[in-house]
């Protein structure tokens, strides 16, 4: 596939029950691979279910709603390594989006946004929610492309909190390519619109990333080239000439 999304699934569901639900449609788009994890589960309220945040077991929704670092740290760390994963089979970061829904949502925005090695290509908060008021910013997403969908019927993540996201990472990135989307009669699900514009942000992100072909890479000036690899998680600092790089970029 030229291009990956991760996708994080919403409290008490798994990456199985996800991809019944939402996943068909975005499964079947040319060019992209979709990955759908699964929480760990824990006990709340006496009972297991899976969850993405480190919650105590009598956490209410308000609470949730309101989650920061120290609660998603742990499933930002893991949506990391499968990015890095991803970057290691040769799948350039700036092909890669995460995106997640409901509570997935809010580790998808923390854990984009927070990558530190490089740029990525986009962020997808579907009917989700921001959680605390601050959040790390990495600096190689100062200009990463986030995309915010919310329906006007939710009654279980009310829209305000959906325009909430959009609202802190503007002020969080301000170089940040932020759009929201709401669709009226939407609930806490989805919708054909929403996929349309899923699939439209998606589509985007894997034309952008046709492979060069070999004539483009040796046309490519030495800083190009460190650019380029380096958006691939690919070492260049044994490479000493303009040569060593074409090579190097040449085997990926």
């Amino acid at each position: 596939a030229d291009a990956v999304l991760i996708l994080l699934h919403g409290f008490g569901d798994s990456g199985d029950g996800f991809i019944s639900q939402m996943g068909g449609p975005l499964i079947t788009q040319p060019g992209l691979r979709v990955v759908f994890p699964s929480a760990p589960r824990t006990q709340i309220g006496g009972f297991p279910v899976s969850s993405w945040l480190s919650l105590s077991p009598g956490v209410n929704p308000a609470q949730m709603m309101r989650a920061g670092g120290s609660e998603a740290r742990s499933a930002v760390d893991y949506v990391h390594e499968l990015i890095r994963r991803e970057i290691a089979r040769g799948v350039p970061s700036s092909a890669i989006a995460v995106g997640g829904f409901s509570q997935g949502g809010l580790v998808a925005v923390r854990a984009g946004l927070s990558f530190p090695d490089a740029p990525l290509g986009g962020v997808l908060a579907l009917s989700t929610f921001f959680g605390a008021e601050e959040a790390t910013v990495a600096a190689a997403q100062r200009s990463v492309r986030v995309q915010v969908c919310h329906g006007e019927a939710d009654g279980v993540v009310p829209l305000a909190e959906g325009q909430r996201v959009a609202e802190r990472v503007g002020r969080l990135v301000p170089g940040a390519a932020v759009s929201f989307c709401s669709y009226p009669g939407m609930a806490h699900a989805t919708c054909p619109e929403e996929v349309r514009d899923i699939r439209a942000f998606l589509g985007a992100l894997v034309e952008a990333e046709a492979p060069p072909e070999a004539a483009d890479l040796k046309a490519m000036s030495a800083a190009e080239l460190k650019a380029w690899l380096r958006d691939r998680g690919v070492p260049t600092a044994d490479c000493f000439e303009r040569a060593d790089l074409v090579a190097r970029a040449l085997e990926v």
